[in-house]
């Protein structure tokens, strides 16, 4: 879509963008081999858009052939500190945690003696969320239970639900999915946990808020929903996409990543090459994303290789 819509507005620089295309199939191996042969067509950039257990694996071979990469699949070490080549357009795993113990603080006031309790899918990145927010939580003398954790498929969180219900806390924690939120939260209203539950974006989602229905759930998302951004919506509509990205937390990722890359090779100039792009990506500076698809601008620099800056808390 962002490609389609920058081409139909004249390009960048008087040129239209390519954008190729190598299915994955949500596969860790087949992302590895797919980033390969995409390097091998020597492009100005990268995106990867979905999470890879190889993720750092293609972040070398970028760093490698010294091409840009921009992907929400990057660890934090990818970013903290910033390193070369290495972009995240969306929220790190750091981010998470500062956002959620900030929204926790708001909501609770005094911390101190206060029980957290945690309902987390089994995920490398999630686990960096634990591990960063229970160190904020547990500095303003907050009590953070061990997380109740799982994997998928979840057929039931009945029995981690109980366990919680006993410590009797005043939040949870619920990092998980999109549907597998849903069961979690569910299961822990039904056991009788009356605390607020916070979760990440992708439970932030209006149908998830619908299906969990419940007052004290609350998510957090750097992006509003696309049926409160009219330019947006009417660009998908535009390619045939409404319907899609109706329906999806995470629509306006590639958007938002495809606009830097535009406003850098605009930077960059004409003959920019993939090294050029990558000094010019550090001086993207205060680039409101068109459409109004993220509550903040991006600002990246030589230290700062980080595009979100701002987010919200959603709730039913």
């Amino acid at each position: 879509m962002a490609v389609a819509n920058i081409n139909a507005n004249g390009g960048v620089n008087g040129k239209k963008l390519n954008l190729a295309v190598t299915d994955s199939q949500s596969s860790a191996s087949l992302a590895l081999s797919a980033s390969q042969k995409s390097i091998a067509g020597s492009p100005l950039a990268l995106f990867m858009l979905s999470g890879s257990a190889d993720a750092a694996a293609i972040g070398q071979l970028a760093q490698s052939a010294q091409i840009p990469l921009l992907s929400p699949a990057l660890s934090d070490t990818s970013v903290y500190p910033a390193q070369p080549y290495l972009y995240q357009p969306s929220l790190t795993a750091q981010q998470n945690a500062q956002a959620m113990y900030a929204f926790v603080k708001q909501k609770e006031g005094s911390l101190s003696g206060k029980v957290v309790d945690v309902a987390a899918i089994n995920s490398p990145y999630v686990q960096l969320i634990i591990t960063d927010v229970s160190k904020l939580l547990k500095a303003q003398g907050a009590k953070v239970n061990g997380a109740q954790q799982y994997n998928l498929p979840l057929a039931s969180f009945a029995t981690q639900a109980n366990a919680i219900a006993r410590d009797k806390p005043d939040v949870v924690l619920t990092l998980g999915a999109t549907d597998d939120t849903v069961v979690v939260s569910k299961a822990l209203t039904q056991a009788g946990v009356t605390a607020v539950q916070v979760g990440i974006p992708s439970g932030a989602g209006q149908q998830t808020l619908q299906q969990i229905g419940s007052s004290k759930y609350y998510a957090l998302t750097a992006d509003p929903y696309a049926s409160e951004t009219p330019t947006f919506l009417a660009a998908a509509n535009t390619y045939g996409k409404k319907a899609d990205v109706s329906g999806s937390i995470f629509a306006m990722s590639g958007w938002v990543a495809v606009y830097i890359i535009a406003d850098a090779i605009r930077q960059c100039g004409v003959n920019c090459t993939s090294s050029q792009l990558n000094t010019a990506l550090q001086h993207v500076s205060n680039l409101t994303i068109p459409g109004g698809v993220s509550y903040g601008p991006v600002a990246f620099s030589a230290t700062n290789h980080v595009a979100v800056s701002t987010v919200r808390f959603r709730k039913l």
